[in-house]
């Protein structure tokens, strides 16, 4: 059995991967679940965004892996949930066949989703957001979220996410991750999107150089909307390839 552990990006919740998972699942031998992040969509009220840090994210996720014995797990990582998928994969080795990072951020030991940003030679989504210290939420301007993040979607996709979206927790993006052996000799996968105008492909490719494969999707940043098909036979191949690349 191989187990799919989809999670989300910033200001996103598991209902980004509502069309592709049931299709997924559909493959022999897969198990498929998305989670939402501490703070995010069904756990949005659960949480004080002040309590809300890396070490939360890691550790949700990697006590759900270990809890219920989830071995073999694919970790598939969108945009900010490549530095939690990281960190899971630095912690718990040994239930991780494979990080998948699609269209997401990859850090540097000790290094945070933040710095990562720093580096970007064409930053975009830093531009268009208002830091809320108070609440230490991190607040993103609705007005171009459609360019960053779904000018490939078809417009009841966008009104959908649109309708969704919220705010997010500040310290994730802040906090640094500590990454070692454990992490370096995790099989990587990476699904650029050519088109992306969240994490442009220049920087995806200064991220992805450290990965053993690369796929690429001419779209947006959203490919559980804009590509569901090519999304879902991309992430089914690699159970098929049973680990072998």
């Amino acid at each position: 059995m191989k187990n799919y552990i989809l999670i989300h990006g910033g200001w996103h919740g598991k209902w980004v991967f509502d069309k592709i998972a049931p299709s997924l699942a559909k493959n022999p031998n897969t198990s498929v679940v998305a989670l939402d992040l501490p703070g995010h969509f069904t756990n949005f009220g659960n949480y004080d965004f002040r309590d809300v840090n890396l070490k939360l994210y890691v550790d949700f996720v990697s006590d759900f892996i270990t809890t219920n014995k989830l071995y073999h797990s694919y970790l598939v990582g969108h945009s900010m949930a490549g530095i939690v998928i990281s960190q899971v994969g630095q912690n718990i080795p040994e239930y991780i066949d494979k990080l998948i990072y699609l269209s997401a951020f990859i850090p540097s030991n000790n290094g945070s989703l933040v710095d990562e940003e720093k580096k970007a030679k064409f930053p975009s989504v830093a531009l268009n957001i208002k830091i809320d210290k108070k609440n230490c939420s991190i607040i993103i301007d609705k007005t171009k979220i459609k360019e960053l993040f779904y000018h490939n979607c078809k417009e009841h996709d966008i009104n959908f996410a649109l309708s969704h979206i919220q705010d997010q927790p500040l310290l994730p993006f802040i906090d640094k991750a500590s990454l070692g052996d454990n992490f370096s000799k995790l099989h990587k996968v990476y699904i650029e999107c050519l088109q992306d105008q969240a994490i442009h492909i220049e920087d995806q490719r200064r991220m992805n150089s450290i990965c053993d494969k690369i796929v690429s999707i001419d779209t947006d940043h959203s490919p559980f909307f804009s590509s569901c098909d090519e999304l879902v036979e991309i992430l089914g191949n690699e159970h098929n390839q049973n680990d072998i690349i």
